[in-house]
């Protein structure tokens, strides 16, 4: 069921020779001028990964502390998995989505994962919209910080040469401006049993 969601997502896009990921998008594409259209008609070459984030502080009782948005870039490996799973040469088994604070780290699974210290299964997948893939889940701090850094990871058969069969697939570092061009994030400040709640979109361009 998860690799079919992927597949939705990803076979949806127009692959042409010669495509590549770039990684993850960190500004809007520039318009095309109306002369260029005319010159270069047809379909734009390339595929571009765009990944946005909405994480959601609240109390214990629901109220909500804060909001965050931000972009994120895709990994070496990000782009590999995704080259693979097109390929059929590998197989989607799990996303996870993980948070780096200034204390603990916490991850959030799909049911029936595991990981170890920290972790809620409380992750879900879905493709709402064609070219477009949602994870969604939360997770509970244990210990008051700051979040500095994020990503999200796949879980696939192992192949020949493969360390282990966990993939990074995006990251954002809270801490850098991402273009340079911009500003980092606001900090993200966390409270012993304050929830989590995170949001990562995938759209496909």
């Amino acid at each position: 069921m998860r690799t079919g969601v992927l597949h939705r997502a990803a076979l949806g896009l127009v692959i042409m020779a010669g495509a590549q990921f770039p990684g993850f998008a960190q500004e809007k594409p520039q318009a095309t001028s109306a002369s260029s259209e005319q010159t270069v008609p047809g379909p734009r070459y390339g595929i571009k990964v765009h990944g946005h984030w909405t994480v959601i502080v609240r109390d214990p009782d629901g109220k909500t502390v804060s909001k965050s948005e931000f972009e994120n870039a895709l990994r070496p490996q990000g782009a590999a998995f995704l080259a693979k799973l097109l390929a059929r040469q590998t197989t989607l088994q799990a996303w996870r989505i993980w948070l780096g604070t200034s204390g603990p780290y916490y991850y959030c699974l799909e049911p029936g994962a595991s990981h170890g210290t920290n972790q809620f299964t409380t992750l879900t997948v879905s493709s709402p919209a064609e070219g477009t893939l949602v994870l969604s889940g939360s997770v509970t701090a244990n210990a008051n910080g700051q979040l500095i850094e994020m990503g999200t990871g796949v879980t696939d058969v192992k192949l020949p040469g493969d360390y282990n069969t966990y993939k990074d697939f995006s990251f954002r570092d809270l801490t850098v401006a991402e273009p340079s061009s911009t500003t980092a994030p606001a900090p993200i400040q966390l409270q012993a049993n304050q929830k989590i709640d995170i949001t990562v979109t995938f759209t496909f361009s």
